[in-house]
């Protein structure tokens, strides 16, 4: 079995007896770095009003203490927010959860059906409303039966209206705190946390309308402890200024806090980790640039659109953003162009993505500290703890690099989809939760998204469901049947196409003109007749149909009845249809292709049924399959077949190669490999005179190892090369610094104190004779004399050499003592080269007297043989 695992290790100690407010404002965990005094929790963008953590938890107890006495809002009731970002949104949150109830938070740009659907799903008894979204929230609080005056303005209303609904919060903090507490907050049991409801928050799942997925207070403390260790934020991995997050660091809050991502990563964990949140109510690219240099703001969480616009809108230019240190992307993928693009932007931040899910309670990877720039394309690297599957489509799992969907477990998961049993037994399994995304994880344990099988599309990084979409414009009266599908969008990343059948009338009126086909197009997208469902009017703004409307005679489906929107390439359909909308008869043209489209995928369906008859899966025929037979369809391309065959390739090839013998692997030790670079770097420290006092032994190791290692001067030592090495390695293993810059972090720590050592040796020395002191030859004079002793003697004795062995010897120091060109072999290796090869230098005597030929030379010796006795 294939498992991935988290390469920043198991789960931290994650507390199960907290509720989130208790985790957030009474409680210490070792991996929370302390806030210092004085340092705010939260900003007002449009004020810049500070507010403090002291503040912050008097509130909590003022709301919580004005709404218990004003509605008795009991344990497991639901409040519902439904407001832009508010300095106030944390105080509802935790006041609510201090009285044991839950939360749901809604987008505030839905329309009054779409809050309605959220209230009345959830059961919610109190809404807590910013002024600008008032009407929607009374018509939606009135049509699910709640009470106007249980309507709960954040902020002050002008008018008459006032006096109709609620106290607004600010009255409510300030009725709770001039009262006795009117409730006591319950203390969990060990373990309850992870079952106690603190959120109901709304995600599409795979399809369908939006679900409400049930989070317990465990899930997101689970996350921000993960995030905490993951990240490192309360140790001392690197220097203060280099590491990734500091308490008093500034972020920015412009994610909608009823987002996942903005409620627990922006929210829960940046201002556990001691940073500042400046809360921006929505996101308007030169006002937020404006925001981020007027608080100088360091961190910023942020989706793919927020990303186009700072690397492409012509006013970033005109803003210094040289002090962000940080920038995460999350809810859709980034593409590596431009990311490449924002590097140039903000040079000096750490940039990197992110992955999550509602049904995760938010973050599954993200990119670690070991990397400054994440790895393009990635989604990072698992969060401590969490464990991942990558399922292949036949139900086997995937190795490293394989594709398929991702599946993953946590101490973060949600429980299930409320009221839902069906959903909740597609997504959620024995504590597992199937994404529905298609991924890859390589070797270093880096997460790509691939691909995303659920029928889900992401615009700006809201989850749009086509079945919603599909289900809202059948409402139309000339529609018959429909199919949305995504197309891509180089700023919103994907936007919703709708291909509709058209009912018999308006076809006829559809293909009489294209005037009137236009106009129907128009009256889908926005009609203007108040009583037509239609999705301007009725849907969230990036729901609306921006990808446009194509009228086709048929919508490809299953046997079951589903519709087929992944077997075919829709930007390319779209653009196909668009192209040949100008011709005469196009209408009759996208049939055919469609048709055409429908006869290949049953040639694939019908293949399958056979393969699986063959062999037994299917005990009879399907009732479709004697007419399939009987009107054979189109076949599929026919693929070209492979350049070589394994039967193809000759006989030396295809035999088996002989195994080598297995042998040990070489031993390397890290030190010996930085002990080799340092000594050919600093050859002069192999021959420095080391002085021994009577008595004295060899100085032992440095004291301090670990993470308490962080320079390399210590009182009363001078650095050894020894000492040199092991601060390297010192910083590379426990410090996770590279090599290489922790390598040229100890060299330069290393060489400073060198230099420092020489100047007050040679100080002291002049002092000394100044005084009048009398010093002989230093240990290095005496060195270089003893050489140049050598030298004088290697040059008399090459003075009384013969021609011939000068000769070599020349031959032999232009090999050594030149310096040959840049990437061949240096002087010392062609000389060993050389050597190896048995290339000897000659330095025998010249012979002075001539040879003898080789008939001299055979007549003396047979002379010799004759002449002997």
């Amino acid at each position: 079995m294939t498992e991935f695992v988290s390469p920043a290790g198991p789960a931290p100690h994650i507390p199960d007896y907290l509720t989130l407010p208790q985790f957030m404002l009474d409680s210490v965990h070792p991996s929370r770095p302390v806030r210092r005094e004085g340092i705010p929790w939260l900003i007002e963008d449009a004020t810049g009003r500070k507010i403090g953590f002291e503040e912050i938890r008097s509130r909590v107890f003022g709301l919580a203490n004005a709404l218990s006495l004003k509605w008795n809002i009991r344990e497991d009731e639901v409040v519902c927010i439904f407001s832009p970002n508010h300095v106030d949104y944390p105080t509802v949150i935790w006041a609510t959860h201090r009285l044991g109830a839950i939360v749901t938070a809604a987008n505030p740009a839905y329309s009054a059906d779409e809050l309605f659907y959220q209230l009345e799903t959830t059961k919610s008894v109190n809404i807590f409303v910013h002024p600008a979204f008032l009407p929607a929230a009374l018509a939606a609080a009135q049509k699910a039966g709640i009470p106007t005056e249980r309507v709960i303005p954040l902020d002050d209303i002008p008018g008459s209206q006032h006096g109709q609904i609620a106290p607004t919060v600010h009255e409510l903090i300030a009725y709770g705190l001039s009262h006795p507490a009117h409730f006591v907050e319950r203390h969990l049991q060990p373990g309850e946390a992870k079952t106690k409801l603190a959120f109901l928050s709304f995600s599409s799942g795979t399809t369908g309308k939006p679900k409400a997925v049930s989070i317990s207070h465990y899930a997101p403390i689970a996350n921000v402890i993960q995030m905490a260790v993951f990240h490192k934020v309360n140790e001392d991995y690197t220097t203060w200024e280099n590491k990734r997050f500091r308490v008093g660091d500034i972020a920015s809050a412009v994610l909608p806090f009823f987002h996942i991502y903005g409620l627990v990563v922006n929210m829960s964990f940046l201002l556990y980790s001691g940073l500042t949140l400046v809360v921006i109510p929505k996101f308007e690219h030169t006002k937020f640039l404006e925001s981020i240099v007027k608080y100088r703001i360091t961190h910023l969480s942020v989706v793919p659109p927020q990303v186009v616009l700072l690397c492409k809108h012509p006013a970033t230019r005109n803003y210094d953003l040289s002090h962000i240190r940080f920038l995460m992307c999350g809810a859709a993928p980034l593409s590596p162009e431009l990311t490449t693009q924002l590097i140039k932007v903000i040079p000096n931040a750490e940039i990197g993505q992110g992955y999550g899910m509602t049904e995760t309670c938010t973050t599954v990877s993200m990119w670690p500290i070991s990397q400054r720039i994440g790895t393009f394309g990635s989604a990072g690297q698992l969060m401590p703890g969490n464990k991942a599957r990558v399922v292949k489509e036949d139900g086997t799992l995937a190795k490293v690099g394989e594709q398929g969907e991702l599946v993953v477990t946590g101490p973060s998961m949600a429980l299930q989809y409320a009221n839902n049993k069906e959903a909740t037994l597609e997504t959620f399994i024995d504590g597992w939760v199937r994404t529905g995304d298609e991924v890859i994880i390589n070797e270093n344990n880096d997460l790509f998204i691939v691909d995303r099988l659920k029928e889900i599309m992401k615009v700006r990084g809201f989850q749009v469901s086509p079945a919603e979409l599909e289900g809202h414009l059948l409402e139309h009266a000339d529609v018959a049947d429909v199919c949305v599908v995504p197309v891509h969008d180089d700023y919103s990343g994907e936007v919703p196409l709708a291909f509709v059948v058209l009912h018999a009338n308006a076809a006829k009126r559809a293909a009489s003109s294209s005037a009137e086909a236009d106009n129907l197009k128009a009256d889908i997208v926005k009609a203007g007749i108040p009583e037509i469902h239609h999705v301007a009017d009725h849907k969230v703004h990036y729901k609306r149909l921006a990808g446009g409307v194509e009228f086709i005679d048929v919508i490809p489906k299953n046997p079951s009845g589903k519709l087929l929107r992944r077997l075919h390439d829709v930007s390319k359909l779209h653009k196909q249809l668009k192209s040949s909308a100008e011709l005469q008869g196009s209408h009759f043209a996208h049939c055919a292709q469609l048709t055409r489209m429908v006869r290949r995928i049953a040639s694939q369906v019908h293949k399958q049924a056979s393969r699986l008859l063959q062999a037994g899966y299917l005990k009879q025929k399907p009732a479709w399959y004697s007419a399939v037979l009987e009107n054979p369809p189109l076949p599929l391309p026919a693929r070209a077949p492979p350049p070589r065959t394994a039967y193809d390739a000759p006989a030396a090839r295809s035999a088996a190669k002989k195994e080598p013998e297995p042998r040990p692997l070489p031993i390397i030790y890290l030190e010996d490999e930085v002990r080799r670079q340092f000594f050919r770097d600093h050859p002069f420290e192999t021959f420095r005179p080391v002085t021994l006092t009577e008595d004295a032994g060899v100085e032992a190791e440095h004291p301090i190892n670990g993470l308490k290692w962080m320079r390399l001067r210590q009182r009363g030592r001078n650095p050894t090369p020894e000492d040199a090495i092991r601060f390297t390695v010192n910083l590379h293993e426990h410090h996770r610094l590279p090599l290489t810059e922790a390598y040229s972090t100890a060299i330069g720590q290393f060489r400073a104190l060198r230099s420092e050592q020489h100047i007050a040796t040679t100080f002291a020395a002049q002092e000394a004779e100044a005084y009048g002191a009398a010093f002989g030859p230093s240990s290095t004079m005496q060195s270089f004399m003893q050489e140049e002793k050598v030298l004088a003697a290697k040059r008399l004795k090459s003075e009384q050499m013969d021609e011939g062995e000068l000769v070599a010897r020349k031959r032999w120091h232009a090999i050594v003592e030149s310096s040959g060109p840049k990437g061949e072999w240096s002087r010392g290796e062609e000389y060993v080269r050389l050597w190896k090869e048995g290339v000897r230098p000659d330095y025998s005597p010249a012979l002075t007297e001539p040879m003898l030929s080789l008939e001299q030379t055979e007549t003396s010796d047979v002379e010799f043989q004759i002449a002997k006795p």
